[in-house]
This record gives C-alpha cells, sequence and structure tokens, in this order.
C-alpha cells in the first residue's frame, strides 16, 4: 500500500520495522535483510498475490 501511495518513506518504516522484529526474535539481520527484499520484489513484480494467513488470526479476531 505505501509503495501504490507513491510514499518511500514509508515503505522504508514498515520494512525497517520488520526487519527490527525479525532481528528481535533471533533471525540474522543480513538473511532476513535479503529474504525481506527478495520476498517485496516478488509481490511487487507480480509474480506472486498476496493471500491472507487466516490460521495466524487471533482467537479475538476470529470471533468479530
Amino acid at each position: 500500500m505505501a509503495q501504490r501511495e507513491g510514499n518511500p518513506a514509508r515503505t522504508n518504516k514498515v520494512e525497517g520495522d520488520l526487519l527490527e522484529a525479525l532481528v528481535v526474535q533471533g533471525f540474522d539481520r543480513a538473511a532476513s535483510d535479503a529474504a525481506l527484499g527478495d520476498l517485496i520484489d516478488i509481490y511487487v513484480d507480480g509474480k506472486w498475490d498476496f493471500r491472507r494467513k487466516v490460521h495466524l488470526r487471533t482467537k479475538i479476531e476470529t470471533d468479530r
């Protein structure tokens, strides 16, 4: 959504936040950065469609 809005600063903020969350969980920063970049490229290039991960929803979210 940030890219569609033409807001690279917002895109960079989201990417940075995701990377930091992965590092806090113990993932290697460089490997995570490369993997995240690859995933973003795949979605941006239209090679994958976004798919909701309903199995990751919390009970509160599923009760709505």
